[in-house]
């Protein structure tokens, strides 16, 4: 192993990355940073501390504050339990968050900003938290390379994973992602896990549980943290059998460990034994955001335009390469880290939604990554000097590349989760685009909400068919214009009509198709607004029995009308979102919500497919 004392080169590469990193992040300050997933991280705290709400059982306050700084579009990170609105996000990236909290209540108070938890003074707090936590990564990061590598070795690695990867994005464009604050506590859990396999001492076993505890309750699939203690030094039969001993040995300070485990997940099991009754409540419950272990999609995670892993962080290739000279040199570091790497990597391939650029949820790995991204990089330093030149143009490359992508995501170019190969290629290098280029992006299968629910143009689609209903079977109520035709009556016993439910592999095979769904209708008597309602949702059923039949994207549109005895028509245009599985069904039926008696005639869907390209 290598000394650390000396090694000013790496020391150097810190704080110059400290101060880089720094100036990129207060620079260009991100705007709305508590927004999204991060409102719902960040929400215990304004939540206890100044609304005296910490299950916000009047949501009045936050839809003010939503008013004021329009942080969500919808409250998605709440859960309706009773008289509660559980906060879904778990506690533990508030717990890291609350210093700088308290530091920006106290700049607010101090100035001339409102002291609500949202205005600027708390965003530039979380600012400086996001910053504090990279400065942490980053010290941690250098001790562990240190320890197996020289210090020009570990200059490069932290170059080239800070600078050549979207850990700079992640690390200065947006501060809002809990990734980077948990790639350093991966960091310093890999450092004293290192320290406990050298000298078992309680501070190291005490400092591992805090840890632990501290990832898993800010990100519950980081449990895969525990890997890294557990399989520490691991590599073989004789190696297991050592491993085993010492924890035999040393069993009072792994229960220590556990202890303190279990203390940094105490507050969220209080919470939810609290509002809930309950200590183990499950968050996890939006049909489109969960785990499907029967379908782990490997090959979209790592290589798909759209956001795949190695697409836009392409320099991390190396780093999996990295295991090979790893393995050859420090034998019992590539094990556990080739574990660690390969459950969380079908953990997040299991995951049904994850929207976000280069797939962030790989970040916090990095600290782990680190090391055979050293190996490799060790093994090239050793070389001739054409390799070498090679390997630091490919570097100069990848911060090239990482730099502008960071820019193209901060400018709204690259998109989140709609990226297509196309649109890649046409966007590649540059700063600016002209936005007819969007039209290569995947469809926003929201968009229908925007257009007022129709298809802005047909003529890019074929249609056919999917149902109609005529009614013209025997018991069916006489149309009273038409005595020869058969409808549908309803009334406060016939609430619902016949309805439609189709596998979406049924319908289509095509990234997208909308469903046109058509219908006449007439009442006994003036149809108010909200009296009786088109239905249009998806329901899911995947390997998740518990969320089967769950709905999402749900819309509703009223039946209205003044007249009496006149056929009236209503068409609508739904697109279709993304399912979650194959299996999930498009379900669209009426529903009579009054006791006013209302006519159905001639229910139609009719289905709009993409052409080919050629048609």
């Amino acid at each position: 192993m290598k000394g650390y004392s000396s090694n000013q080169r790496s020391l150097l590469t810190v704080w110059g990355l400290v101060i880089l990193l720094g100036l990129l992040k207060f620079g260009y300050q991100q705007t709305n940073l508590l927004s999204f997933d991060y409102f719902g991280l960040y929400l215990h705290l304004p939540a206890t501390f100044i609304y005296h709400d910490p299950a916000v059982s009047d949501i009045s306050w936050l839809e003010k504050i939503n008013e004021t700084y329009n942080n969500t579009p919808t409250f998605y990170q709440l859960q309706k339990e009773g008289q509660y609105n559980i906060i879904r996000f778990f506690n533990g990236i508030a717990i890291l968050l609350s210093p700088f909290f308290f530091l920006g209540h106290l700049m607010a108070n101090m100035s001339q900003y409102p002291a609500d938890g949202f205005s600027y003074p708390y965003q530039l707090a979380m600012m400086i938290a996001a910053w504090f936590y990279v400065i942490v990564g980053l010290i941690f990061t250098r001790k562990v390379l240190l320890k197996y590598f020289d210090d020009t070795t570990t200059s490069w690695t932290l170059i080239a994973l800070y600078l050549g990867t979207n850990l700079i994005f992640w690390s200065t464009f947006d501060a809002g992602a809990p990734h980077t604050i948990l790639l350093s506590f991966y960091a310093m859990l890999l450092w004293f896990t290192i320290r406990w396999h050298e000298e078992q001492k309680k501070r190291f076993a005490v400092a591992i549980g805090l840890l632990l505890g501290l990832i898993i309750v800010s990100r519950p699939s980081d449990i895969v943290a525990v890997l890294i203690p557990l399989f520490w030094n691991v590599y073989d039969k004789a190696s297991l059998k050592n491993k085993i001993r010492l924890i035999q040995t040393h069993f009072g300070q792994v229960i220590l460990l556990v202890f303190f485990t279990f203390l940094a997940g105490l507050p969220q099991l209080l919470y939810f034994y609290t509002f809930t009754g309950k200590f183990i409540y499950s968050t996890y419950t939006d049909p489109q955001s969960g785990f499907d272990f029967t379908n782990p999609r490997f090959g979209w995670v790592l290589f798909s335009f759209r956001k795949g892993w190695l697409i836009y962080a392409p320099l991390m290739v190396f780093a999996l390469l990295g295991f090979i000279p790893l393995w050859k040199k420090h034998k019992a570091l590539a094990p556990p880290l080739l574990l660690h790497f390969a459950v969380n990597l079908f953990l997040i391939a299991a995951f049904t939604s994850l929207i976000s650029y280069g797939w962030r949820a790989f970040i916090q790995s990095y600290a782990l990554l680190a090391l055979p991204l050293a190996a490799f990089i060790s093994l090239i330093l050793k070389k001739k000097w054409f390799v070498k030149s090679t390997a630091a143009l490919l570097l100069i490359f990848f911060i090239w590349l990482s730099a502008i992508q960071g820019w193209q995501i901060r400018m709204g170019i690259i998109d989140s989760s709609k990226m297509t190969k196309t649109y890649y290629y046409k966007i590649f290098g540059k700063t600016s685009i002209n936005p007819d280029v969007k039209k290569y992006l995947r469809l926003d299968h929201y968009i229908d909400d925007q257009t007022g629910n129709k298809i802005p143009d047909t003529s890019i689609y074929h249609s056919k068919v999917l149902v109609h209903y005529d009614f013209q079977n025997p018991g069916q109520f006489i149309d009273p214009i038409d005595s020869t035709n058969l409808v549908f009556l309803m009334d406060d016993k016939i609430q619902f009509s016949k309805d439609l439910k189709i596998a979406h592999r049924e319908i289509t095979d095509k990234e997208h198709y909308w469903a046109r769904v058509s219908l006449k209708f007439m009442g006994e008597k003036p149809i108010k607004k909200g009296d009786a309602l088109l239905v249009c949702t998806y329901a899911y059923y995947g390997s998740r029995r518990s969320s089967n039949g769950q709905t999402y994207k749900y819309r509703v549109f009223p039946l209205e009308t003044s007249k009496i005895g006149e056929w009236q028509s209503l068409s609508i245009d739904y697109l279709a979102p993304e399912p979650t599985t194959k299996n999930d069904q498009f379900q669209t039926y009426i529903w009579n919500r009054s006791a006013n008696r209302i006519l159905i005639d001639d229910f139609e869907v009719r289905v709009f497919e993409p052409k080919r390209s050629d048609e």
